[in-house]
């Protein structure tokens, strides 16, 4: 199997290689189709009941409804089996490669994706935050985004719905769903078995497999899969002589399909998945001046110029992500003779650990340790119409039930701030600036509790109604109750890791710090310093109740049996949150404590069309987002804060090109245009209407050629390469400003690579490539000057390579 790699050029240089592959990829496309349509002239009519030539469907549930995804009006990419193979599908990361309207940064490698789609995105990585992206793993809502990436295996399907998602999905987002779709065993088929094993460069070794069988004929068939990873890291600590950016994960799945009775059939999921990693470590611009003309961060250090790109000096030698990860599901489905009772019913568990050397570095400014405990249950229970009725409906009433218990730790400014105190010297003189740095000095460690919990009740339904042959609409609405608790919160002061108690913020025995007020201005803010009472007792309950009406209404027009129009409008909105920062206060909601929800009203209008015997498939779609009250987080001084924006807009034209030229050819180039920026927003007394939106590139672009052709004796070759584009994107909302301008990344490409060959007796061989011309980029980044004196920045992988040796029956 092959793991996801991105790659990073120069701002020209990846243009430039992008627009020869976008060149080539588009002469060659306008060959197939001039070639097409002089074949379409001259060959004749083909009898009736001949099999359908050209480009296969693709079948979809995106409404909840198996579907072809051509004949689907609503804005939907989706890779099958077919096409997960090609690309290596392994991490989250690998759908960017082929879908452009998809921004995927993968933080801490396959786990904890931070998911953007057509500009809607998260910024937030705190764990307790939940993502404006759906993600479902067979139709069980994941919040947690640190586990997004656990059900990345034994996929039969993904599926990318685009844009608000208020009216059929469990839990109401603003920015769009991805379905994770796991394969079933097939009843009374024969036993099955595949089995990949694959070894690359960094020592990766990497198996995923599955086997199937009918246990009871006609009444319960089985399949247990499974996959192990494991390298040494591609990062190297020279500081301990060890490795970073290492792997070790695994995971499995048990599915049965029961029918009892002929009309009623259940499918039940047990998942499990467990990693212990060694996280990547990030690397640090500081931001003071050095000697010499460095940049330093407050403890004095600055990445030495003589390191490796992926060398590292760091003396915490504790640093880990591990993860726990369960989850159960039990779809059931009721044929009755006018229509279908589902049930999907879900329970997850999860416990996580991440501890890492924010600072970089040697200086000791930051070690910080991440631990969440979490649960969570969803019931959706609806009544699906069948037949060939022109009035189709759906209806039905969710619940979903999540607590997420977090426990961080912030150990600061452990090791004399030596950059703070030669920066401020020449202007304050030396006594103030050593009383600085060691009032910074003591803060010691802190232990932030909070516990959240989100209770949703909703109902929903649609209706669509075919008026004529070619002309139908479709309505749905939703209500939503939704329900924000914080049961528990509490930040208190230790002298150090497993040290004396000295102080807790909550709830409200807020003493004066070890900082005299009398001293000068500069300590003013920092008087609010706990050295007094500790209390492991909770903040008083806070909750916040929202309610929301949302919904769509879409009208489609096919002219021709292989063209579609359609025209919509739909609203989705994301529950509010409680802040996960630092405070020195017990705020309410209408404090800062709480985030608003947030809401989305989107237009499209799009075509999904077929030409030429289907050898071409060509989408394409035009959208505008009013973006209300967006969340995200802010960073102040140590902490970060929840926020909303006051409004943004996007608009976008997203198009999708596929050809089928010859036997075993297909060619796709696939793009997105986005106007994405703030229209309200102040930071920091600092007005940004009119910047760039976080992880939205005016310019996403991907393009992938396959070749299949068989070579004699039952066997055959396939051959795949494709490549990416994104300009310029900024993952802050200042974008370039106040100092800011590090915490982005400019225009790069992304290059991978298979070629395979294959036996028709199931045995194959594979050799890939991510990242093939090994170039560097960042993949997420954050400004923390104001506490550490530096830019957080988090590299891609470098580039990997390796063999793959599958077996099926």
């Amino acid at each position: 199997m092959s793991r996801s790699i991105k790659i990073r050029m120069g701002n020209h240089a990846a243009l430039g290689a992008f627009k020869k592959a976008l060149l080539s990829g588009g002469a060659m496309s306008c060959l197939a189709v001039s070639a097409m349509a002089h074949a379409q002239e001259a060959a004749p009519a083909k009898p009736a009941g001949t099999d359908q030539v050209g480009l296969a469907d693709i079948v979809v549930t995106a409404q909840r409804r198996s579907e072809n995804l051509q004949n689907v009006p609503v804005a939907v990419s989706a890779l099958d089996t077919t096409a997960l193979k090609k690309v290596g599908f392994e991490h989250p990361g690998d759908i960017s490669a082929v879908i452009p309207s998809v921004q995927v940064q993968e933080i801490y490698g396959k786990f904890q994706p931070i998911f953007a789609i057509r500009g809607v995105s998260q910024s937030s990585y705190s764990a307790n935050q939940t993502s404006p992206v759906g993600v479902y793993a067979d139709e069980a809502y994941i919040g947690e985004t640190f586990l997004h990436g656990a059900n990345f295996f034994d996929i039969e399907r993904v599926e990318v719905l685009k844009g608000p998602q208020g009216t059929l999905y469990g839990k109401n987002t603003t920015g769009g769903a991805i379905n994770l779709i796991s394969k079933t065993p097939k009843m009374d088929g024969d036993p099955h078995m595949n089995l990949t094993v694959g070894y690359g460069n960094y020592k990766a070794v990497n198996v995923e497999g599955g086997a199937e069988a009918t246990v009871v004929p006609g009444k319960i068939a089985v399949r247990i899969a499974g996959y192990y990873n494991d390298d040494e890291g591609y990062q190297r600590n020279i500081t301990l002589n060890t490795r970073m950016a290492l792997t070790h994960t695994y995971g499995f799945r048990a599915t049965a399909l029961i029918k009892p009775t002929n009309n009623l059939t259940a499918i039940l999921r047990y998942t499990h998945s467990n990693t212990n990693q060694i996280p990547n470590m990030n690397r640090a611009i500081g931001a003071l001046a050095g000697p010499g003309g460095s940049l330093v961060d407050l403890g004095g250090y600055a990445r030495p110029a003589t390191l490796g790109y992926n060398d590292f000096e760091s003396n915490s030698g504790a640093q880990y992500l591990k993860i726990s990860y369960d989850l159960v599901t039990l779809s059931t489905t009721l044929n009755l003779p006018r229509f279908d009772i589902v049930s999907v019913s879900s329970y997850h568990t999860s416990d996580k650990a991440l501890y890492a050397d924010i600072d970089g570095g040697l200086s000791g400014v930051s070690d910080q340790g991440y631990y969440n405990k979490t649960k969570a249950f969803s019931q959706d229970l609806r009544l699906v119409s069948t037949g060939n009725s022109r009035l189709k409906f759906i209806g039905g009433i969710y619940y979903g039930y999540e607590r997420n218990a977090q426990d961080n730790t912030y150990w600061l400014y452990h090791t004399p701030l030596n950059g703070l105190v030669n920066a401020l010297a020449p202007s304050l003189g030396s006594a103030t600036a050593n009383y600085i740095g060691g009032f910074y000095g003591q803060f010691g460690q802190f232990d932030a509790r909070q516990t959240l919990t989100h209770k949703s009740y909703a109902a929903y339904t649609e209706v669509r109604w075919q008026v004529t042959p070619r002309f139908g609409a479709t309505g749905g609405i939703r209500y939503t109750h939704d329900n924000d608790g914080q049961p528990y919160y509490n930040i208190s002061r230790f002298s150090g890791p497993n040290g004396t108690a000295l102080g807790s913020y909550i709830p409200g025995n807020i003493t004066a710090g070890l900082a005299s007020p009398t001293n000068a201005a500069f300590d003013s803010g920092l008087t609010q310093y706990i050295n007094g009472p500790y209390t492991s007792a909770s903040a008083p309950y806070l909750s916040v109740v929202n309610k929301r009406v949302t919904g769509k209404f879409t009208l489609d027009f096919k002219p021709t049996d292989r063209t579609m129009v359609y025209a919509s409008y739909s609203r989705g909105y994301r529950s509010g949150n409680f802040s996960a920062g630092l405070t020195y206060l017990f705020l309410q909601p209408n404090q800062g404590a709480y985030a608003r929800p947030e809401s989305v009203n989107a237009y499209e209008i799009g075509a999904k069309t077929e030409f030429f015997d289907r050898r071409l498939r060509f989408n394409a779609a035009v959208f505008q987002y009013d973006y209300t009250n967006q969340q995200f987080e802010d960073v102040q001084g140590i902490s970060t804060v929840l926020l909303n924006a006051g409004s943004s807009r996007l608009r976008g034209l997203e198009t999708d090109l596929t050809v089928a030229p010859a036997e075993g050819l297909s060619l796709s180039l696939s793009g997105l245009f986005l106007d994405a920026k703030y229209l309200q927003l102040t930071l920091h007394n600092t007005d940004l209407s009119g910047n760039q939106l976080i992880s939205a590139p005016k310019l996403s672009a991907t393009a992938a050629v396959d070749y299949t052709a068989p070579i004699g004796n039952g066997f055959k070759y396939a051959l795949h390469a494709d490549a990416s584009y994104r300009s310029r994107q900024w993952y802050s909302a200042f974008d370039d400003k106040l100092g800011y301008g590090n915490i982005g990344q400019a225009g790069y490409a992304l290059v991978n690579g298979r070629i395979s060959l294959e036996s028709d007796h199931g045995y194959s061989v594979a050799l890939w490539a991510k990242n093939m011309l090994d170039r560097k980029y960042v993949s997420y980044a954050i400004n923390i000057q104001s506490a550490f004196g530096m830019d957080y920045l988090m590299d891609g992988p470098p580039r990997t390579y390796g063999v793959e040796l599958s077996y099926k029956f």
